[in-house]
């Protein structure tokens, strides 16, 4: 599989809904498929430790974000060590371990199990703390509550209809906020399965408020994948919000 893709945040997908990236600002004016194609060498000193910290290591090296989907953020992992390109150092991070990088967009790249496909739920996932979550925090900026209120605000949108309801499907998106905290643009990373669904998706998000306005320094697009929930789980809403 052909690896491609930009950022610096790694975040984890290990359970029924949302997976968020904040993207950095400098990052995003970079083209991923250059970055990872480069012949730049870089020096990398990534030691042995847990999947999710090890790509957080690679990505603050490489300037590309990663996210994490349906795999098991505390697998060990070998260290990687040496003058490399990012490539091969992520191939050298990975070898061995049946992950495999797919694109996101044009801006991040996505680490899953090769059966971890739309429609396919891997197994072994747990809920994730959101404070572990990458590009939450960044720096003296602590991003979760606000990070919080956007996932409950889309969730909680998408729920209101039988159509869009999360749970069923698989689906990438990056959403721009305005000043106020009202979506501005929705861009959807594929498709559902459903064109249908894609366009309703679309609908309903389009100047959806959040009712806070986020901070001027909040990193933009937000990335989120809405993933299928396992089998013994009906869908990540709440009971009131199909009513």
């Amino acid at each position: 599989m052909t690896m491609t893709q930009v950022a610096i945040s790694v975040a984890v997908l290990l359970g029924a809904f949302l997976l968020f990236a904040c993207a950095s600002l400098a990052v995003a004016r970079s083209d991923a498929d250059t970055l990872l194609n480069s012949s730049e060498r870089l020096s990398f000193d990534i030691q042995a430790q847990p999947l999710a910290q090890a790509l957080k290591a690679y990505g603050q090296r490489s300037d590309l974000s990663v996210l994490l989907d349906g795999a098991d953020p505390q697998r060990p992992m070998p260290a990687v060590r040496g003058e490399m390109t990012r490539k091969q150092a992520l191939s050298s991070l990975l070898h061995g371990s049946g992950l495999q990088a797919y694109y996101v967009d044009n801006r991040s790249i996505v680490i899953r199990l090769p059966d971890s496909r739309p429609g396919k739920v891997a197994t072994g996932q747990r809920p994730l703390n959101l404070n572990h979550i990458s590009g939450v925090r960044d720096g003296a900026h602590d991003y979760s509550a606000y990070v919080t209120r956007v996932q409950q605000t889309v969730r909680n949108a998408l729920c209101r209809s039988p159509q869009t309801r999360p749970g069923a499907y698989r689906l990438a998106m990056q959403l721009w906020l305005n000043p106020q905290g009202q979506v501005e643009r929705v861009h959807l990373l594929g498709s559902t399965g459903q064109a249908s669904r894609d366009q309703a998706i679309s609908q309903v998000l389009d100047s959806l408020a959040m009712g806070v306005a986020p901070d001027a320094s909040l990193p933009q697009p937000l990335v989120l994948l809405l993933a299928p929930v396992s089998g013994h789980v009906r869908d990540d809403c709440p009971v009131q919000a199909g009513k």
